[in-house]
């Protein structure tokens, strides 16, 4: 773990570097106050900072306010250097957000204990971000698939409504309740797994597809119009038809049914997912493996 000692005397500077290493430490050193500001104002700075109070540019408890400013995360744990031993002191000090204190001249078993804290307090922290970032992940994505789920989405779907035309394909898996019944649902899963992969690795960057629940899909394509709309919907139909996945020695073939619908930021995103939804179950009507594109007047069938 790297530490960051900030203070002007060279022989504490020198002292504290050696202590540190011994330790395991790696060290960063600033001779003042803004030296220390610049270290730890930098991209992935160091989460241990043992800070002299007294030091040009800036002191020990200046850069403490300094840091706190800037929130609690990523969290580092400063410890300052200070022969100041009065209650006022102290409070100033813990007031400007200091974790700890050591003494001068330092002890370097105390320096070994004052640091002990620091370690699991940071650990914690990173174990609860991990923690978090994966129930947010979790939150959004679609735990077989790993596409964005049902409420990410309807989500993005809103917000490209805002900002102006889209497209959406809606995807269904043909016979689809066939391959849970005949091969399992272990097979489905994998087929629902492998159709995800060929989705998201035939759209634009700017393009979202994510899994509606059971065997739908759905694309979000901004400003993309009506027939550009179709023409993805067709290219990802075909693409489909060549997946194979192959279970016991045969090779099972997919395909599915698309319904592509456009609209401006003026409609509503349950009138879009109406008329996708509708044009998808026109798709099965008409035959399935098919892609039928939503008109005002009546679904009409894309070649």
């Amino acid at each position: 773990m790297e530490v960051l000692v900030a203070d002007d005397d060279p022989t504490t500077q020198l002292m504290m570097k050696s202590s540190l290493e011994r330790l395991g430490y790696h060290v960063r050193l600033a001779t003042n106050g803004t030296e220390a500001l610049a270290i730890l104002g930098s991209e992935n700075p160091p989460r241990l900072a043992i800070l002299d109070w007294e030091m040009p540019g800036a002191s020990g408890v200046e850069v403490c306010r300094w840091i706190r400013t800037g929130g609690d995360e990523p969290y580092t744990y400063i410890i300052l250097l200070t022969s100041r031993t009065s209650l006022s002191d102290i409070v100033e000090a813990m007031d400007a957000g200091a974790d700890s204190f050591i003494r001068k001249p330092v002890d370097p078993n105390e320096l070994k204990a004052r640091l002990r804290p620091g370690h699991r307090m940071l650990d914690l922290q990173r174990q609860l971000i991990r923690a978090r970032e994966a129930y947010r992940y979790q939150a959004r994505h679609d735990g077989l698939t790993s596409l964005y789920n049902r409420t990410a989405i309807v989500e993005i779907l809103k917000h490209a409504l805002e900002v102006g035309p889209v497209s959406v394909a809606m995807l269904d898996v043909d016979h689809f309740k066939q391959i849970n019944d005949q091969l399992g649902h272990d097979v489905g899963d994998r087929v629902l797994v492998e159709l995800g992969r060929v989705l998201s690795q035939s759209l634009r960057p700017e393009d979202t597809v994510g899994r509606l629940g059971g065997e739908e899909f759905l694309l979000v394509l901004p400003g993309v119009d009506t027939w550009e709309a179709a023409r993805v919907g067709e290219r990802l139909r075909k693409r489909v038809e060549d997946l194979q996945v192959t279970e016991a020695g045969r090779v099972l073939r997919v395909t599915v049914s698309v319904g592509v619908a456009t609209a401006g930021s003026h409609t509503p995103y349950t009138e879009l997912l109406k008329r996708a939804d509708r044009t998808m179950y026109a798709a099965k009507h008409a035959g399935r493996n098919k892609v039928i594109v939503w008109s005002d007047d009546s679904p009409d069938m894309v070649a």
